[in-house]
């Protein structure tokens, strides 16, 4: 299992666009992915989880992968949301 954590810094949190393209992004490994804020926790392949999680400006999120292709999964994952749609 691999973990990273970030902090989102967009001034909209973690938006639907966002979550859409984390979602896009995660849907293309075989690692099981999940995202949690502030003890919720949420299936990185889904948009609605992803926005249900309600992380706004500030919130720090921890993304976690377990599988054969977690590490490239985490770090692909975390360039969406640093050089994506701004989070």
């Amino acid at each position: 299992m691999k973990t990273a954590t970030l902090n989102i810094g967009n001034k909209f949190g973690l938006h639907l666009r966002v979550a859409s393209e984390v979602a896009q992004k995660a849907n293309g490994y075989s690692s099981d992915i999940q995202v949690l804020n502030k003890g919720k926790t949420a299936d990185g392949r889904s948009i609605i989880e992803l926005v249900l999680l309600n992380a706004g400006p500030g919130s720090e999120l921890t993304i976690k992968a377990t599988g054969s292709d977690e590490e490239k999964a985490i770090h692909e994952i975390i360039e969406v949301f640093n050089h994506g749609e701004g989070i």
